[in-house]
């Protein structure tokens, strides 16, 4: 095995729970890195390049118990790089990988370090062609977004009459899912956002439509509205996704994957009885590790979205904390990568 490094660079999250006025700390600082000895077999050391910002990576940096559930923590579902020690026979020194696993910056410390022992069977093969940052650039809003459009694949929602629609718009999510729909395949996407000043970006991204979230939300409590979209992915939940399934037309798929617009969703049996609707969960950790190499490779070919790979920010540890902000206030949009300094 190569030298190893004494200690990691990381961004760290702690604070005391026990104290209801304990303040959250945010700091950058250097981690000891375990010495193979220390460590068990089938584990895998990666010189983490990149990470990314994601929601719920934002909730994690200031300690939301839901997402965090140990502290301190280092947050980053996101990673990628390359394996530099292994004791496992399956990864090699020198190999480019992602790390994917639910527990990875939630349960145990996530990607915003230099340095990070894994579990084999947590890694994925880099896609051939696909960059690190790139990669990251995607991360779990890219996978996320590719699930949610197998999804209105398998339950037949594309070339239809109606276009599909993408609520969150201006988010990682609903950008990626614009650009490959409408891009890579073809279809006729509205797009819906609470950020008019996205309007101009949305249509580049390849909407034929932009509504604003509350020109489109519909708060009245009637079980169906009037069709208007074959399907479409929600990256909200709360009153965006009521109203989507209610005005879904007949057999359309609906794709739901997020929840910062709320958790409750009141809706009558009529949509699902009556036309037929399928509203399908999207957890992109619940699928298998060959399964999630399979959709990679598609992201890195016929599906990469270039467009917004092309206006990804990258950003150092020292900038995390206004980042985290910007996306808790809802003041960010698009994606943004977290490069690591170089061991």
């Amino acid at each position: 095995m190569s030298q190893i490094p004494q200690v990691s660079v990381s961004f760290e999250v702690n604070t005391d729970r026990n104290d209801p006025e304990a303040i959250v700390q945010q700091r950058v600082l250097e981690l000891p890195v375990p010495t193979p000895d220390q460590v068990p077999d089938g584990q895998v050391l990666v010189a983490i390049s990149h990470s990314s910002i994601n929601y719920k990576d934002a909730l994690a940096a200031v300690a939301h118990p839901g997402v965090a559930r140990k502290l301190p923590l280092v947050p980053g579902i996101d990673a990628a790089g390359t394996v530099v020690a292994s004791k496992s026979t399956r990864w090699a020194i020198g190999t480019p990988v992602m790390i994917s696993d639910e527990s990875f910056g939630t349960t145990q410390d996530g990607g915003w370090r230099q340095l990070a022992w894994v579990p084999h069977d947590w890694l994925l093969p880099l896609p051939p062609g696909m960059t690190p940052a790139q990669a990251c650039g995607l991360g779990t809003a890219g996978i996320t977004a590719a699930w949610s459009i197998q999804a209105l694949i398998e339950h037949r929602s594309l070339n239809r009459e109606y276009p599909l629609l993408v609520t969150g718009a201006s988010g990682g999510v609903g950008s990626l899912a614009i650009e490959i729909l409408a891009k890579r395949l073809g279809q006729r996407v509205t797009a819906v956002t609470s950020k008019i000043l996205q309007e101009s970006r949305l249509l580049g991204l390849g909407a034929e439509n932009v509504l604003l979230r509350a020109d489109f939300e519909d708060n009245t409590t009637r079980s169906l509205l009037s069709m208007r979209w074959a399907g479409g992915i929600d990256t909200v939940g709360g009153t965006g996704l009521n109203t989507l399934v209610r005005s879904t037309a007949d057999a359309g798929c609906v794709a739901a994957c997020g929840m910062a617009g709320g958790t409750d969703l009141i809706l009558s049996v009529y949509p699902f009885i009556l036309r037929g609707v399928i509203l399908y969960g999207i957890d992109c950790t619940r699928y298998s590790q060959p399964e999630k190499t399979v959709m990679w490779q598609r992201l890195a070919s016929d599906w990469l979205p270039s467009q917004v790979l092309q206006e990804t920010q990258t950003i150092g540890l020292d900038q995390v904390p206004d980042r985290v902000f910007a996306l808790i206030e809802n003041r960010h949009s698009g994606r943004c990568v977290v490069e690591l300094p170089t061991i």
